[in-house]
């Protein structure tokens, strides 16, 4: 199982054992400091774009694609935690609720996953997953993960908004969709992400911070341009 309660029990029984074998001549107030900082360590998030749920209420083939890939990196790392993505579309219930779902199929634990139920498309998800992150701040990591075309549009996204990122590895869900849909979604990703890279920035700069500083740079442009008034008249 990828990181069930087995993976965590063996995982935190040879933390106990490392922990003592280094804690081996420290007097009591190191000890304490250390296991402090041990407990303070924050978690490996990955965040789950959604894709459409089926009229059975079931991941479809291609969330259930990006769902085995968050799986897949989610092995090996016992404080994972997954953040899931998606409003409600066609079929209910939210994407979002539909991978919480299928992880809990697969034996993660439910503290281990937290859903954004509202985004309705790839900028709201993404801003939605941010606002999250920010608020808890024990973020070690971020990771992205969604299909292979999709991808490049969610991790500039996130750059945009200035929030660092990976990308999973994900296998090509070209067999899935067929050549045809494969194509055309690969295609439409490109005016996609031109538009939402745009309105990312967009964003950023209408950001309280930065509306002072476009303030103050109007404001320089307007003396600047008063003052010399005066000398182009003459």
């Amino acid at each position: 199982m990828a990181c069930g309660p087995a993976t965590i029990s063996r995982w935190w029984r040879s933390c106990v054992i490392n922990r003592a074998a280094a804690e081996v001549g420290l007097d009591p107030a190191e000890r304490s400091h250390r296991r402090r900082e041990c407990m303070q360590r924050g978690f490996d998030y990955i965040v789950v774009f959604g894709a459409a749920v089926g009229a059975d209420g079931k991941p479809s083939a291609v969330l259930r694609h990006r769902l085995e890939a968050a799986v897949r990196w989610a092995e090996g790392r016992p404080r994972v935690r997954f953040l899931v993505t998606g409003g409600l579309g066609d079929h209910p219930p939210a994407e979002a609720e539909a991978m919480r779902s299928y992880l809990l199929e697969r034996g993660f634990q439910d503290r281990m996953i937290m859903t954004e139920p509202k985004g309705l498309d790839t900028l709201s998800s993404a801003v939605r997953c941010i606002e999250i992150l920010k608020q808890r701040s024990d973020a070690d990591s971020v990771v992205l993960c969604s299909s292979s075309f999709h991808l490049p549009r969610c991790w500039l996204i996130f750059r945009a908004l200035g929030f660092a990122a990976r990308t999973a590895e994900v296998q090509s869900d070209r067999r899935i969709l067929g050549p045809t849909r494969w194509l055309r979604a690969s295609v439409r990703e490109g005016p996609a992400i031109v538009w939402d890279v745009a309105l990312a920035l967009g964003r950023r700069l209408m950001s309280s911070q930065s509306l002072v500083v476009l303030g103050s740079i109007f404001v320089l442009i307007s003396m600047i341009l008063s003052a010399g008034k005066p000398l182009i008249s003459a």
